[in-house]
């Protein structure tokens, strides 16, 4: 959790492959099942025995898969892992070259890194007294820098909860750029349904972060809605994301990043959704009531009917002719 925060200050996006951080969590929970079905009078026993030995408590030894010492062992290995993840997020950060990024988000770089940076002292003196054959002393070294962390935490949020926001703006990543070559290839091809496979070396062709205000992204919204409206741009069959980029006058990745930051959307989806909303509309008014849906596909600019039908479904839940029917 500790990683996926720092995370989601630097891209605002999560999917499904984001469960696979808690498979940890999940074994954990798997091995000690058994105890924690345990009635409490067999539970108690192995609570007073901690209050005897309190550096037991830290060894979660309960499980019926591990030995012992295993938990003790793996909790701070996986720490160590996110820890990891997090510092090389902080790191990219300094690749960021504008003066407005630092100057809107000075405090919360420095919040993000102190948080990082007390999570390294939660963790690393387990590993050092395991090494050196300590552990009768791990639960009060783990304890000192929890109550420290939690402390110093609500002291930070006390003068400073600007800073519980995250990073003010939007920063555009390589992954945006990667991602507009995928689609610009996609939007060439007869039909929208293959799936593109873009090497790591798109990646490594893509320039250092970007940063937006809040007063940029404000400004792309507003062309973006406003050029849609007027222009109805979607109704074309073959519309890329640098089409749209060119006639609003942005760089393609600045708005594939607002799309999937601010309208948690990439250009393909937003684009159909665009479609759909626009075919609602004509047939809520009935305008379309003597159209196949083969000719209703293509007034909203798909290629095809099959790719209509899924976005459609996407979109409201129910076929084009289930939404055709329910208006009859």
């Amino acid at each position: 959790m500790a990683y996926l925060y720092v995370r989601q200050n630097i891209r605002r996006s999560y999917s499904a492959k984001d469960l696979l951080f808690f498979l940890p969590a999940l074994f954990y929970i798997i091995d000690f099942f058994p105890f924690f079905i345990l009635p409490a009078k067999e539970k108690l026993p192995a609570v007073y025995n901690y209050l005897n030995h309190p550096y037991r408590l830290m060894a979660h030894g309960e499980g019926w898969l591990t030995q012992s010492w295993f938990h003790l062992v793996f909790r701070n290995l996986v720490s160590l892992f996110f820890w990891l993840l997090s510092l090389r997020l902080l790191l990219r950060l300094k690749k960021i070259k504008q003066p407005a990024f630092f100057a809107d988000n000075t405090k919360v770089i420095r919040w993000l890194w102190l948080f990082v940076l007390m999570q390294f002292f939660f963790f690393s003196p387990s590993v050092v007294l395991f090494v050196l054959d300590k552990v009768q002393y791990n639960f009060n070294v783990i304890l000192i820098p929890l109550m420290a962390m939690t402390g110093l935490t609500s002291i930070m949020l006390f003068f400073q909860p600007s800073i519980f926001y995250g990073i003010s703006g939007l920063l555009v990543l390589p992954e945006n750029a990667i991602e507009e070559s995928a689609l610009k290839r996609e939007s060439e091809k007869p039909f929208a349904g293959e799936k593109i496979i873009i090497s790591r070396q798109a990646g490594q062709q893509v320039e250092q972060l970007e940063y937006l205000s809040k007063s940029e992204v404000a400004k792309i919204r507003q062309d973006v809605a406003r050029f849609l409206h007027s222009e109805k741009p979607f109704l074309l069959q073959v519309y890329s994301v640098n089409d749209f980029a060119r006639d609003i006058s942005i760089p393609s990745k600045k708005l594939s990043a607002y799309l999937n930051n601010c309208e948690q959307l990439n250009y393909r989806d937003f684009i159909n959704q665009c479609r759909i909303d626009y075919c609602i509309e004509k047939l809520n008014n009935k305008d379309w009531q003597n159209l196949t849906l083969e000719a209703i596909s293509k007034e909203c600019g798909f290629n095809n009917r099959n790719t209509f039908t899924n976005a459609f479904k996407k979109k409201v839940g129910k076929t084009p002719s289930d939404y055709l029917l329910q208006i009859k």
